[in-house]
């Protein structure tokens, strides 16, 4: 929950007028935005709760565009790597299956993190004017109190040859193509919520207190879909309604008469609110890297790729709306279809490609004598998904 309080805090403070005051544009937020997510991929350093609560309080003294970058790359090398970690540690707890439903239940709470942190917004921003200062500045403050107490939680970085040993696991390369844009349709709208809210006329107050709603239903619909995908055994197609979801609410809100009038901005709400409720796919398609890649070793490196895979797609999606396209984004909106349609198509191919795998290996495998089978498991020196014996879940 602290991660994801100080990670997206950001978000709301830029409903208090925080570009202007810091002689920034939307394209300036997004340029920060990708120094943010190229640092924390980037980052292998050990790091820990107190660095990234110190460096998020130091925002409240923010003045300019430079010290808004440096801040952004500071808390990425920060945070980066936290949640890769959490997800290994649960994975040596439990299989496969039991993995998805906790990270179901942990992805929920940095959902409910984000209500709580939109309830803080709400009050500190009003304190707007007091003692001269910007309500934003009183927000990244106090949040770095509430979040400040905790221990140093160092961790040991992947070696290069590490690396260079998962990326030739091509069988898993696919789930990581699928990280890279599948979550990208849905981004920007929820990363720029509440600014939207304020472009379209709503109050800073009104505009942080109108994004609970999408915060709430995306943390509720986490764990049945996660629960579904575990009671169905179903991975790829599942994902893909995640972008047909999507999709519903895309082209509406593409289509949407360009109006500042009551009327429509009360249906360009709802439009996004209702994409942005979004079932959260990426529990289990973190529990699908897991239980492919077969072992521990490959299981480490593998849950790096795809969280660096997912960071790449966050950096693509601070390029979709921009300040030349505001309030509408019917440019970005018109992109985002597209994603989402691609990332459908995707899924399917992915899972025709496991589908073909497993037979290839079934064929190898089957063709084998008993006593060849029982002299592979006891010689090979295959290990994780490359063995002849190991299937692919899809």
């Amino acid at each position: 929950m602290s991660l994801d309080l100080i990670r997206k805090n950001i978000n709301r403070a830029i409903a208090d007028n925080f570009l202007s005051d810091l002689g920034m544009n939307q394209n300036d937020f997004n340029n920060g935005q990708v120094v943010f997510l190229a640092a924390f991929l980037s980052a292998e350093l050990p790091s820990g709760i107190v660095a990234w609560s110190l460096i998020s309080a130091s925002q409240a003294a923010l003045s300019n565009k430079a010290g808004f970058f440096i801040t952004r790359a500071l808390q990425g090398l920060a945070q980066g790597g936290f949640l890769p970690d959490q997800i290994l540690y649960l994975s040596y707890w439990y299989t496969g299956k039991e993995l998805n439903t906790r990270l179901s239940w942990f992805y929920t709470v940095l959902g409910l993190s984000q209500i709580i942190g939109t309830l803080l917004a709400a009050g500190f921003i009003e304190l707007r004017g007091l003692n001269g200062l910007a309500g934003w500045r009183y927000l990244f403050e106090f949040e770095e109190l509430i979040n400040g107490v905790g221990d140093m939680n160092n961790r040991e970085g992947l070696t290069p040859l590490a690396v260079v040993k998962a990326l030739g696991e091509k069988d898993l390369w696919p789930v990581y193509l699928f990280g890279l844009v599948v979550f990208i349709p849905y981004s920007p709208p929820q990363t720029y919520l509440s600014l939207i809210l304020k472009q379209l006329g709503y109050s800073t107050l009104k505009a942080n207190l109108l994004a609970i709603p999408s915060q709430f239903f995306f943390a509720l619909n986490t764990i049945p879909y996660t629960w579904l995908s575990a009671k169905l055994n179903e991975r790829s197609f599942l994902a893909s309604l995640s972008n047909v979801w999507n999709l519903a609410f895309l082209i509406p809100l593409y289509l949407l008469k360009k109006s500042s009038s009551h009327h429509y901005n009360w249906i360009r709400y709802g439009l996004i609110i209702a994409l942005t409720s979004v079932p959260y796919c990426h529990p289990f398609l973190i529990g699908w890297v897991s239980q492919n890649s077969q072992s521990v070793r490959n299981r480490a490196v593998s849950l790096f790729l795809y969280n660096m895979s997912v960071q790449v797609g966050s950096i693509l999606s601070t390029r979709v709306y921009t300040n030349g396209d505001k309030p509408y984004y019917r440019k970005g909106n018109l992109a985002l279809i597209s994603l989402a349609a691609v990332s459908i198509v995707l899924c399917w191919l992915v899972k025709l490609y496991y589908i073909q795998r497993n037979k290839q290996k079934r064929r190898t495998w089957d063709g084998l004598s008993a006593d060849e089978q029982l002299q592979y498991k006891l010689t090979t020196k295959d290990q994780g998904a490359k063995r002849l014996d190991v299937f692919f879940v899809h």
